[in-house]
């Protein structure tokens, strides 16, 4: 999960921008580096393991950072700290002690910018030292880095020997260090380094908001252990570990509607003795169709009539895989629906899923069935989606897409659709290729589109790869129907449609 920033996942920070302005205090419980045994001692009560709190786009950052770090005392009572940016400066603060008395007004109007993040802590690794005290933060090579980290890593000690191994000099005796020189690394196996490779190398039991100069991040651990809401106050966003927070700054914790606007969020368990199976829980998308949502992985630049009419986009729920064969994966899913995060009946939609592949040739299967109408179970959508894709050589692959389904009314009757997509990929050069698209679709009852006719759609893409990342895509396209449905004009509607555009596409992220 990203606030207030663009991209896919990869840690692409911005060239440094001055130094770390960096202030750390000795609190009323702290004699030196070292306190004495009394000081250090734990109390028997329970405590709940560290509090971390960011927030993006507020020009009082480091105030309400304050106040959620108030909120979130019960959770550590040994140091806190605040790191704040204006986006060309880190402003850091940290000391032993409760909240209150580490900061003060004076403190706070000196760090100053629009984004901050805070902690208070509760050691479970480390001493109960200030140099321990976070957010920690580094001034290296790939820009300013602040991280705030609730949790245990279970690797810690192969990773510490791993990184010294390689040179690093650690400053403090906790494992979220280990974080922040991973991070700090501008590659990884002879690759630019990113967050996901970066998150993927740790393990255990965590949540984190880390902070570069031009962005603020949350992550939690793939099992979701430890907690990490997400919450806005008036145009910002903030991340917190408990929603408690958010009340005390007058913000409020972004329901379930928020999960629209992200493509995918899930945590997946693949236990290590289970035959290659995996679960997924949370949002993803479809297994269905031949086209994606990142236009970018696509062969053209618009999207197919069966792309837009004939299947769901995502779902919520549960997803699992399993290969039966060298050459088989099978998969069973249970969800919310067809684009939906939260049900709007009380019924449940069933996935099955089947993947066929070998070098060349790969055939995919997918069918859904469940109760789609608001407030009711009765009468069942079903669709069945299948892919062929073959690549007989590394510059020429073409896909074959077939759908149909029917919408079960609550009493007797039902709507049917199905269609048939076929396209091609002929690459001429490594910077050129060419993409011819041809579909069929028939509404017969118009139950996609409003209208019952039979749609056909012929494109024709050039793609030019200008450099890594960035594609350029002409392309013409025609759709005709045996009913009017194109809008045009004052003319009103017409059987055909034409359209000449030119796309330019830009994506970064992990390569693979």
């Amino acid at each position: 999960m990203a606030v207030g920033r663009g991209g896919s996942g990869q840690l692409g920070l911005a060239a440094r921008a001055g130094r770390v302005w960096n202030r750390v205090v000795r609190g009323p419980q702290t004699t030196g580096l070292l306190q004495d045994a009394a000081a250090a001692a734990r109390p028997t009560h329970p405590k709940h393991y560290c509090g971390v709190f960011g927030i993006y786009g507020h020009p009082n950052a480091a105030e309400l950072t304050y106040c959620g770090l108030y909120a979130l005392q019960h959770r550590g009572q040994e140091s806190a700290g605040i790191v704040s940016s204006d986006g060309r400066q880190f402003r850091a603060h940290r000391g032993m002690g409760l909240v209150p008395q580490v900061f003060n007004g004076p403190l706070l109007h000196e760090l100053v910018g629009h984004m901050a993040i805070g902690h208070t802590r509760y050691s479970t690794t480390g001493e109960s030292y200030l140099r321990n005290a976070q957010p920690l933060t580094v001034d290296c090579a790939r820009g300013q880095l602040a991280v705030a980290h609730n949790g245990n890593l279970t690797n810690a000690l192969l990773l510490r020997e791993e990184l010294e191994a390689a040179g690093s000099i650690f400053q403090t005796t906790v494992d979220s260090e280990i974080i922040l020189h991973l991070l700090a690394q501008p590659s990884c196996n002879g690759s630019a380094n990113t967050l996901v490779q970066t998150m993927r190398r740790i393990q255990g039991a965590f949540s984190l908001v880390i902070m570069t100069e031009k962005e603020l991040i949350g992550v939690r651990d793939p099992h979701g252990f430890r907690p990490l809401s997400l919450g806005r106050v008036d145009d910002a966003w903030v991340l917190s570990s408990e929603t408690c927070a958010f009340d005390l700054i007058h913000g409020a914790e972004q329901d379930p509607g928020a999960m629209r606007n992200i493509q995918q969020a899930y945590f997946s368990v693949k236990p290590p003795k289970a035959g290659g199976l995996q679960i997924d829980f949370g949002k993803f998308v479809t297994s269905a169709g031949a086209e994606v949502i990142e236009t970018h992985s696509n062969w053209n630049y618009s999207r197919s009539l069966l792309f837009a009419w004939t299947i769901p986009y995502y779902h919520f729920g549960l997803r699992t895989s399993m290969p039966l064969h060298k050459n088989f994966t099978a998969g069973f899913q249970l969800v919310n629906g067809w684009n939906n995060v939260e049900d709007n009946n009380s019924g449940k939609t069933v996935g099955l899923t089947g993947a066929l592949t070998t070098s060349k040739v790969s055939w995919y299967h997918n069918y859904y069935v469940g109760p789609e109408k608001p407030d009711t179970n009765k009468g069942l959508r079903h669709v069945y989606d299948t892919v062929l894709l073959v690549t007989p050589t590394p510059k020429v692959s073409f896909y074959l897409n077939y759908d149909y389904g029917v919408e079960k009314f609550a009493g007797a009757g039902s709507n049917h659709w199905t269609g048939v997509a076929g396209a091609a990929r002929f690459a001429v050069n490594d910077w050129f290729a060419l993409a011819p698209r041809l579909e069929w679709f028939n509404d017969a009852d118009g139950f996609s589109t409003g209208t019952a006719q039979k749609l056909k759609e012929f494109t024709m893409t050039a793609e030019f790869k200008l450099k890594d990342g960035i594609l350029m895509r002409p392309e013409y396209r025609r759709d005709w129907s045996d009913n009017p449905f194109f809008e045009r004009g004052t003319g009103g509607s017409q059987k055909n449609q034409d359209t000449l555009l030119l796309g330019l596409v830009a994506y970064f992220g992990p390569k693979k």
